[in-house]
């Protein structure tokens, strides 16, 4: 679609146009990272906009030898999440638009 919306941009007179493609940047987590700024960073792109935005990290790849301490961690991180008012100093995510949304956001957790 995006390249029909170009040529047809092109086709009037070349109109300024700026699209939002919606690309969902990988994080590969190799591994001599450090795993606790790993799993933060990683939780920081994915949360942040409700992972809405072009560069929420949704795919992460993370190097087979640190795999299961970076789950175990990025499940500690998680649990940890306080959704609640968005005014409270303590919330890290704010209330959902709807159950179907809250449930889907707590199987990601799980």
């Amino acid at each position: 679609v995006s390249k029909q919306v170009q040529e047809l941009a092109a086709k009037s007179n070349l109109k300024s146009l700026s699209l939002e493609l919606l690309e969902k940047c990988p994080l590969i987590i190799c591994e001599d990272a450090d795993l606790d700024s790993a799993v933060e960073l990683t939780h920081r792109t994915i949360f942040a906009n409700s992972a809405r935005s072009c560069f929420a990290g949704s795919r992460i790849f993370v190097h087979e030898k640190i795999y299961d301490r970076f789950v175990i961690k990025s499940v500690e991180l998680a649990t940890q999440r306080v959704v609640d008012d968005p005014f409270d100093s303590k919330t890290k995510q704010g209330p959902q638009i709807n159950d179907e949304k809250f449930q889907k956001n707590h199987k990601i957790y799980e």
